[in-house]
């Protein structure tokens, strides 16, 4: 016996932290379905070339924007009847993360639409639902891991990180605390020593991809 095969897509939510919110890239769709409609970056999956999900992201970004994200991975996977025209759809999402500058050269570049994660509107598709979801998981780690250091430049200050998980979050954290936390690992590598117009502060780059902390932070 066969069976109709659901359409089988990935989904990017692409976030940056712009004047201190979360917003993400759009893409204006160019055809049928929901032509004209701002949607995320996306398209099918190749079982000819892909060797996984993964590797359908990464090259929906290369082909779409020419874009390799800091750091990318899956966050849902959301599949119904309804959710396409088309007919029965899976989306597997992935979250990838970058920061401002580049975020911003990027949209100039390829035409994106920077939105905040809050202010979407509608949507193509179910769009809106899948950043919804996504950004909920990111708060989510940000509680427990380093995952926000990939929203920074390549090399920033313990003073940038905390304000960016400060923004993420959406409330106080204690400085000392954090502080202590993200010293304790080597995913942190001092580089330079940054001046200003005060006293210098010591400048950190990411070794790793991710850092877990020993309890979520307070």
């Amino acid at each position: 016996m066969s069976y109709p095969k659901p359409i089988l897509t990935v989904d990017i939510v692409m976030l940056a932290l712009l004047g201190g919110r979360l917003h993400v890239a759009l893409m204006q769709r160019d055809r049928a379905p929901e032509a004209g409609e701002w949607a995320l970056p996306g398209g099918y999956i190749h079982t000819n070339e892909d060797v996984n999900s993964e590797a359908a992201a990464r090259r929906v970004l290369k082909t779409k924007l020419g874009f390799e994200p800091r750091h990318l991975e899956q966050v849902i996977t959301e599949g119904n009847a309804t959710r396409d025209p088309r007919g029965w759809s899976v989306s597997i999402v992935y979250l990838a993360l970058h920061e401002e500058a580049e975020m911003n050269e990027l949209a100039t570049r390829k035409g994106l639409n920077l939105v905040d994660v809050e202010q979407t509107g509608e949507l193509a598709f179910d769009h809106a639902h899948l950043i919804r979801l996504a950004v909920d998981r990111l708060r989510s780690k940000a509680s427990y891991t380093t995952i926000l250091g990939h929203l920074l430049p390549p090399v920033f200050t313990i003073a940038e990180m905390f304000d960016v998980y400060e923004a993420v979050l959406g409330r106080a954290i204690d400085r000392a605390n954090f502080r202590r936390k993200v010293l304790a690992f080597s995913t942190l590598e001092p580089v330079s020593m940054r001046r200003g117009t005060g006293r210098p502060a010591q400048a950190f780059r990411l070794t790793r991809d991710l850092d877990y902390f020993d309890r979520q932070i307070a």
